[in-house]
C-alpha cells in the first residue's frame, strides 16, 4: 500500500487483484511449511527441531513460489495505463 502511495497510484481493482493473490501465495507457504513441521512432530522431534528441521527442508520451496509469484506481478505493478 505504500509503494503505491509513494508512486501516485491509487488502489485499483487490478492493484486489488495483485494483493489478493500474494496473500494467497503467503497462505500455501505457511500451510505448506506448517505441515512439514506437523510431519516431523509426528515423527517424533521435539517443537524446536522440528520447526527447525521443516524451515530447512521447505526453504527453498516458499522461496521459489514467492519470487515466482512477484516476478509474475512485476509488469503489472509497474504499467501505469
Amino acid at each position: 500500500m505504500l509503494l503505491l502511495f509513494a508512486r501516485g497510484m491509487p488502489f485499483s481493482i487490478s492493484a486489488a487483484i495483485g494483493f489478493i493473490a500474494l496473500f494467497g501465495i503467503a497462505v500455501l507457504n505457511g500451510v505448506v511449511l506448517l505441515t512439514t513441521i506437523k510431519n516431523r512432530r509426528a515423527d517424533g522431534l521435539s517443537a524446536a527441531e522440528a520447526a527447525r528441521e521443516g524451515a530447512e527442508s521447505r526453504l527453498r520451496a516458499v522461496v521459489m513460489t514467492a519470487t515466482v509469484a512477484a516476478l509474475g506481478f512485476l509488469p503489472m505493478a509497474l504499467s501505469t495505463s
